[in-house]
């Protein structure tokens, strides 16, 4: 006997106004996962970074095919769309494909913020503007990667968290968001 068990973990339920936010805000959400492409486009789509019928040939990528490009061609498809908001989505995504992503970004200009909470994140965290470790489900090495350590889990909250660290960024150079 043979059983097959396929489990959806949904997003929650206020993700998706917080992508509309970070949206007119002009925060450009880029989502780096594990995931295969198909689920991570489907994920996106779902929390409204892509809509249903929308071509994502140069929206999503898989880790391996992005490195495979030459810096040039990394750098015009990330930067094709200045200040449009557009997000991209990277599945199948290893660390030094997620430290890649963050240079290119500091490269052209984008002040980069990265969440994680794993071991792997750490160096891409370490590399960007702002790292953020997400503390209640993180590793020991993730928080002492970065400047800010989050205590809440959820995206929705990340935007308070952005708010906060531009109010005190001056002050301080590490801080612990408290829930």
């Amino acid at each position: 006997m043979t059983l097959f068990l396929c489990m959806q973990d949904p997003p929650r339920k206020e993700v998706k106004p917080a992508i509309d936010d970070c949206k007119q805000a002009g925060i450009r959400v880029v989502v780096i996962t594990g995931d295969n492409k198909s689920t991570a486009e489907a994920i996106c789509r779902e929390i409204g970074l892509f809509t249903q019928n929308e071509d994502l040939s140069k929206r999503s990528f898989i880790g391996r095919d992005f490195m495979k490009l030459s810096q040039g061609e990394r750098c015009a498809l990330l930067f094709a769309q200045p200040g449009s908001g557009k997000g991209f989505v990277f599945s199948r995504a290893e660390p030094i494909h997620k430290q890649e992503i963050v240079r290119v970004l500091k490269s052209g200009g984008e002040v980069v913020a990265m969440t994680g909470d794993g071991v792997n994140d750490a160096p891409a965290l370490k590399l960007a503007d702002i790292g953020i470790a997400m503390g209640i489900t993180g590793t020991e090495v993730t928080p002492s990667s970065c400047c800010v350590v989050f205590c809440r889990q959820g995206f929705v909250y990340l935007i308070a968290c952005f708010s906060f660290f531009f109010q005190h960024r001056k002050s301080q150079r590490c801080m612990t968001v408290p829930s």
